[in-house]
């Protein structure tokens, strides 16, 4: 509570298990859902985010329910960054595949599209949105996403350093 009286607009963890600039596992941290989730409660102000989480750590479509729990647990404040990672010694560390930028990239673009379809709400309210998406990298099969976002809308960050795929991503999925 003590950023609200802080009056900070904006609180962010960083989706790591090891610590950046890498130091071989030796810096403790925690793991940024769980972290976020705390702070959701603890907090009523400020915004809540994480820039960004690394697509190959969770499946986009959990992310996507992990993303409204957070929206719901924060009230509406949460907003969801999605990244190509980068830190390869840590997903080495922890069994995770990390492919070259080429198939990252690929495997970002896939995910923001997947997550932007379970976040879109059916445009009839008494309707329930489906999602299905097969890609090359993940799939869904007439998924829903409920709840939604308590706003209707959980704005979505894409972030990285790639001046023509990640642009064409950001432009094509990012909303926050």
């Amino acid at each position: 509570r003590s950023s609200d009286l802080a009056g900070l607009d904006w609180i962010s963890a960083w989706d790591h298990l090891y610590e950046a600039p890498p130091a071989g596992g030796t810096v403790a941290h925690f793991e940024a859902i769980a972290t976020l989730a705390a702070m959701a409660v603890e907090t009523t102000n400020a915004r809540l985010g994480c820039l960004v989480f690394y697509v190959g750590y969770r499946n986009p479509a959990l992310l996507a329910k992990a993303a409204v729990t957070l929206d719901h647990l924060s009230g509406g404040r949460f907003e969801l960054g999605l990244g190509g990672g980068w830190h390869e010694w840590e997903a080495e560390a922890y069994g995770y595949d990390f492919p070259g930028v080429g198939v990252r990239l690929d495997m970002l673009d896939e995910a923001a599209e997947l997550i932007s379809g379970l976040l879109t709400p059916h445009p009839d309210p008494d309707q329930i949105a489906r999602t299905t998406f097969q890609g090359e990298h993940f799939r869904v099969e007439n998924a829903s996403c409920l709840p939604g976002p308590v706003n209707g809308h959980l704005p979505l960050w894409i972030g990285g350093v790639g001046e023509k795929r990640t642009l064409k991503t950001t432009a094509q999925w990012a909303n926050g």
